[in-house]
């Protein structure tokens, strides 16, 4: 067995894990035959393009506010969070948290600076101050995994330390001194009275600013672009995608960012995305639509409707050219369709 990624011949046991069409963290259901890719490959791009893709981009703010969540729930329990990223309040300087179902909710957390002559304590206003402070003093031993957060923005004297499900985040405009500020706000931490609550009334002007997302957008493309390549191997065959043909794409979804300029297209080289966009589909569904122009075999990955339409150019020798085909992903009823099986029922709905 061969995988359509990394062209590597592997025995069955290599090729166990399911590999969805659209990420099933965006209700995607649709997966390709086991033998197309391998683990080693799933493995690889779950950890990374697709992790940024589903957690870390415009795309996985917009599910916390509308769903789906986990693997594609829709029950409350299943409900994603936004990573921990940094909040501009009215003020104060910045704040860390993170957004549930559009509300924004703030960690528990210090403010402080440079000289650490002060540290003021943030909290969720929906649990007791002192509670919580509590549990950020019993952690204290493993303050130094943090995870660090960059801010461009933030003043250089700033440097907030939050904690959120057993975990320390960082937030400072460089790295330098840490060390010293840990150091410090471990000894601050046991005396009380030198720490400042922030009030209720004034944490009650949380996000009317805005907020900082660090996005990768190199990962954010090159997801689009697997998603665009898995569907064309769908409907294409996986012996297909072995062709050479296919490789600038490939090598660009591998890793290869020289491939960018050659592979995700201006939106303007389509004249018709915007009809494709625009048909009668299900509200806020995923599309992914394989069509040939001339020669060339392009890729649309567009979420929430007609939301952030990324193209892929899968080859530029492509024959036969008459595809025109793909998937449609209506998370919110939990259904999946062939784009030319969904036109065909609207169709017929029209003729009744």
């Amino acid at each position: 067995m061969k995988c359509i990624y990394c062209l590597e011949t592997k025995e069955e046991k290599d090729f166990l894990k399911e590999e969805h069409i659209i990420p099933a963290a965006f209700g995607g259901k649709t997966v390709l035959p086991s033998q197309f890719v391998c683990d080693d490959c799933n493995f690889k791009f779950g950890r990374t393009i697709e992790t940024d893709l589903t957690s870390n981009s415009f795309i996985s703010y917009l599910r916390t506010y509308v769903g789906p969540g986990k693997r594609g729930s829709l029950t409350k329990k299943n409900e994603v969070r936004t990573n921990i990223f940094v909040f501009e309040i009215d003020k104060f300087p910045k704040v860390l948290g993170y957004i549930r179902k559009s509300k924004p909710i703030i960690i528990s957390q210090f403010l402080i600076d440079n000289n650490i002559k002060n540290a003021q304590f943030f909290y969720n206003s929906e649990f007791p101050e002192h509670e919580q402070l509590s549990i950020f003093q019993e952690n204290l031993d493993k303050i130094r995994n943090y995870t660090y957060i960059p801010s461009l923005t933030l003043n250089e004297e700033i440097i907030l330390i939050g904690f959120h499900e057993k975990n320390f985040y960082i937030c400072a405009k460089n790295k330098d001194n840490l060390e010293n500020t840990i150091n410090t706000i471990t000894t601050l931490l046991q005396s009380e009275n030198k720490i400042n609550f922030a009030p209720k009334e004034e944490l009650n002007l949380f996000l009317k600013k805005g907020l900082e997302i660090k996005v990768n957008l190199i990962n954010y493309y090159r997801a689009h672009s697997k998603i665009a390549f898995n569907c064309a191997a769908y409907l294409l065959g996986k012996d297909t995608m072995y062709d050479s043909q296919y490789n600038n794409c490939r090598n660009w979804i591998n890793g290869d960012t020289k491939e960018y300029e050659k592979i995700i297209l201006n939106q303007n080289f389509i004249n018709n995305i915007e009809k494709m966009l625009l048909e009668s589909f299900p509200d806020k569904s995923h599309k992914v639509i394989i069509f040939s122009v001339s020669h060339y075999l392009i890729g649309l990955v567009s979420f929430y409707g007609a939301e952030f339409p990324i193209t892929t150019l899968l080859s530029k020798n492509f024959e036969p050219n008459n595809i025109h085909d793909g998937i449609i992903c209506d998370w919110k009823n939990q259904k999946e369709y062939l784009y030319s099986e969904y036109l065909r029922k609207l169709a017929e709905e029209e003729d009744f």
